[in-house]
Parts: C-alpha cells; structure tokens; sequence
C-alpha cells in the first residue's frame, strides 16, 4: 500500500472521511511513519546489507566506530577485502560497534544489520520498506494513537487500548532496554555433538 492509502484506510476506521478533517494528513502520516519504525524495532522486520548505513571505514588506529541511529542490530559482520569471510571479536554498545582489536589495516567493514526504515514516507506515492502483507497492520498502531489524545472528540482509553493490542498481536512487545542490550551481546556460537 502507499502512504495515501494506508492514510485514507485509517480515516475510514477512525470515521473521520468528511472535510474538514479532524485528524491533518500531517498527524496521520506522522502516526504511520511511527508505526512503521515501532513494527521493525518489535519485529526486526528490515534486515539489510546493501544500505549506505550498512558499510564503515575503518582505520589501524582506531576500535570504536559510531554506528547510524537506524541500526537496530548487527548479525554478521565481513571485510571488503575478504568477501565471504565473516569476522569475529566485536561487541556492541547503545551507538557503537567496539573492535577487540585494532585493526591491522584500513579496510571497509560490511555490515547485515536489522535496521530502522532510511526515511520517513512524506508523498503520497511513498511505501513502507517493510512487505506489504503488514501495511495494513500499522493503523492499528494509528488508531492507538488517536485513541490517547487528550481531546474530548477522541480520547478513548478503551478503545486504544485494543488497538495498541491488535498491533501488539502482529508485531510483539516492544523489548525494554534491558533485553534490547542482551540482544546485541553476540557470543560464540557452540556446536554440540551427540556420540551416541
């Protein structure tokens, strides 16, 4: 679906169709633009290793390297000079990506990371990065967020409550923080042989 429709779709279910509208197309395309981030933070839905966010140079000199505030999570990380290669010894932090040891030369480090959309959809023929079988899913999270104005016209506790569910329902709960750090804490993977 495009920006328009998904907009002129949540207009339909929150009844607000006839001018002058209650709800600016501003508010509801900010709402979308939200819910689209809050759908990939729940369910890691963009996982990408071709964005400009997703390569970094790195230099002999330097361990730390700031990573774009997209990037939810790193799952594999490889040099540009050897493709193919994935490394190991990195950690992560809120913004960083942490080498264990200098590098012994400059190269480029090739990230697939789970990321946030590149860009907010500000004309009408834009589309969200995620598949299109969630698009229609995301008003949910708009009527949640009309539902908790604080406006005698719209707020209705109940009723966002049901719809924060139904999205909750089709993306998961949002990790708090805790679990969002143990998430980036990347640990060797161990093979287990059964002898018998």
């Amino acid at each position: 679906m495009k920006l328009k429709a998904i907009r002129q779709e949540a207009r339909f279910r929150l009844d607000d169709e006839v001018r002058p509208y209650f709800w600016k197309d501003e508010w509801l395309d900010a709402a979308i633009n939200e819910a689209e981030r809050e759908a990939c933070i729940r369910a890691r839905l963009i996982e990408d290793n071709s964005s400009n966010v997703t390569s970094i140079d790195i230099v002999t000199t330097e361990k730390r390297y700031e990573l774009s505030p997209l990037i939810i999570d790193v799952l594999a990380i490889e040099m540009a000079s050897r493709p193919g290669c994935n490394i190991a010894g990195w950690t992560l932090t809120e913004s960083e990506l942490v080498l264990d040891n200098y590098p012994s030369s400059s190269d480029t480090l090739l990230l697939t990371v789970v990321r946030l959309p590149l860009s907010d959809m500000c004309d009408d023929n834009a589309q969200p990065e995620i598949r299109d079988h969630h698009h229609e899913k995301l008003i949910d999270w708009v009527e949640y967020r009309a539902y908790m104005v604080q406006d005698a016209d719209s707020f209705n506790p109940v009723k966002a409550q049901e719809y924060e569910a139904a999205f909750e329902r089709s993306f998961g709960r949002r990790p708090d923080a805790g679990v969002q750090r143990k998430q980036r804490k990347k640990t060797g993977r161990v093979v287990r042989m059964n002898p018998f």
